[in-house]
């Protein structure tokens, strides 16, 4: 058997990187696991500044594995078995992730405890080493994505919260005690979409910390100390096809346009087509049809304008899948909320999958997603501010954001 040697390790590494691509461009001596210096090998710092920003970066050959505690590159042998598993006397405290690296496990708060809908809560300490936005980012959660596939096998779909414990400061360089900032649940149907999913859920952290410091807070995010997820039960929602009247407390609003049942076979169970193109020609129609805003037939002239695919079925459930492709196909951003009954509030239950653009011709529908009993019906939120904003002791202007669903006192904010 032949012996390993730095030497020969590098050859082996360098052309894995060159046959996957990978260092098309880059300069040989940046695709080396180790150089010399004063005649002595060192690992390449280059290669561990990378493994310290994502450990699945760049992936080791079997003979050594990355120490995601201490940034360095160890014997394999140290910590595996021949079949590579974690050797008994570490594995209680640590594990092997992605086939790569070596880390303290996750710890696991929670797992199908007395919380009626909770399933499970992982948290992670993020490393010092790390900075700012980097200890937020979709490769820090990427840590959790076996559990994520793991429980979703299990429950048949999650709600997932994203969360984070961060240290922040005022501007005046005062120092605040850790706090926890978290998404809203956000629904995950389909284990296929998993590393899309997951980027969405730090990209929806990272705003979060984003607002946290706006509105004049005097707040500067300075990182993430330990990242967490919350998983709680999935109940599949009902597809919505069915009128239902809106709340008493939201018809006060004078935010949402409820459209009725039709008679017509071309409607039936379409109150998700319905309320989509109630949004959108909200100001198109005439004024003796303003003054029945509820009625379907001012509708049908708009219809042709939306693209369905044959796979979408009628009715349709928030949480179905095609939702997305519609989105893609007919460049609209779709948002779909629903009033919490008990905390008299409104609250997002799909946000969009569209990445933020400022193309001038997208189009944004907001729906509300109201059931009773086995009944599910979507109605067109025609002023989202108006609809959400409910105490406030600003005299001025003010703006909803349409994710988090808070007022603030600028457009950009």
């Amino acid at each position: 058997m032949s012996t390993v040697t730095p030497a020969v390790l590098n050859d082996a590494y360098y052309k894995q990187k060159t046959a996957s691509r990978v260092g098309t461009g880059v300069a040989r001596s940046n695709l080396q696991m180790f150089v010399k210096k004063n005649s002595k090998w060192q690992v390449n710092k280059k290669l561990l500044e990378h493994l310290d920003t994502n450990p699945l970066s760049f992936k080791l050959p079997s003979e050594y594995v990355y120490n995601n505690m201490n940034n360095t590159i160890d014997l394999a042998s140290d910590w595996l078995t021949t079949s590579r598993k974690v050797k008994n006397q570490n594995k209680i405290d640590f594990e092997f992730v992605g086939d790569n690296y070596i880390d303290v496990k996750l710890s696991n708060a929670l797992s199908h405890t007395s919380f009626n809908n909770m399933v499970a809560t992982y948290a992670v300490k993020v490393k010092k080493s790390l900075k700012g936005g980097q200890t937020m980012d979709r490769a820090m959660f990427k840590r959790f994505q076996g559990k994520l596939t793991n429980h979703f096998k299990q429950n048949n779909g999650l709600r997932v919260q994203f969360s984070a414990e961060v240290l922040m400061t005022k501007t005046d360089g005062t120092k605040l005690p850790p706090q926890w900032i978290g998404t809203p649940g956000m629904i995950l149907t389909d284990i296929k979409n998993l590393p899309m999913f997951i980027a969405d859920g730090a990209k929806q952290l990272r705003l979060k910390v984003e607002q946290a410091q706006m509105k004049g807070s005097g707040l500067i995010f300075i990182r993430a100390v330990h990242n967490s997820i919350n998983l709680l039960k999935f109940n599949p929602l009902r597809s919505g096809g069915t009128f239902i009247p809106t709340p008493k407390e939201l018809v006060k609003k004078k935010a949402i346009v409820n459209v009725k049942d039709s008679t017509k076979e071309r409607w039936e169970n379409r109150c998700f087509e319905l309320s989509i193109l109630a949004c959108l020609h909200y100001d198109d129609l005439t004024n003796a049809q303003q003054k029945n805003r509820d009625r379907p037939q001012h509708y049908e002239q708009y219809a042709s304008e939306l693209e369905w695919d044959d796979s979408i079925k009628f009715p349709i459930a928030p949480n179905d899948h095609h939702i997305a492709s519609f989105e893609k196909t007919n460049n609209i951003a779709i948002n779909i909320y629903e009033w919490n009954n008990n905390k008299k509030q409104i609250i997002i239950l799909r946000p969009t999958t569209l990445n933020n653009t400022d193309d001038p011709t997208r189009r944004v529908a907001r729906l509300l997603y109201n059931t009773s009993g086995r009944k599910a019906h979507f109605s067109a939120i025609t002023n989202l501010h108006r609809l959400s904003l409910w105490d406030t002791n600003h005299n001025g202007k003010t703006y909803t954001c349409d994710y988090c669903l808070k007022t603030y006192t600028n457009k950009e904010a």
